[in-house]
């Protein structure tokens, strides 16, 4: 997540949980990455996906294009929404 989105309460984060992670874990994880914005727990198949749409220059990439690369990897529609446009 880049500084300056997160400077101003934009950032957006994805996690994903382990077999020996808690609810409370999870919860407590949520809490922290949403202090400086959008915070989602995600399978941890998309983890890499997501870092690649979101961390290698979307700027270079049509929004359009990020959805389409998203919905490959089989996420629900409104969540691939949120996350990435």
């Amino acid at each position: 997540m880049p500084n300056t989105p997160a400077l101003v309460g934009s950032g957006a984060s994805v996690f994903a949980v382990g077999s020996k992670v808690t609810e409370e874990d999870a919860v407590t994880a949520r809490r922290l990455l949403s202090a400086v914005g959008l915070a989602e727990q995600v399978p941890e198949k998309w983890i890499d996906p997501v870092t690649g749409l979101s961390g290698s220059g979307p700027a270079y990439v049509s929004p359009i294009s990020i959805t389409r690369a998203a919905m490959d990897c089989k996420g629900p529609q409104n969540r691939i929404e949120t996350t990435f446009c």
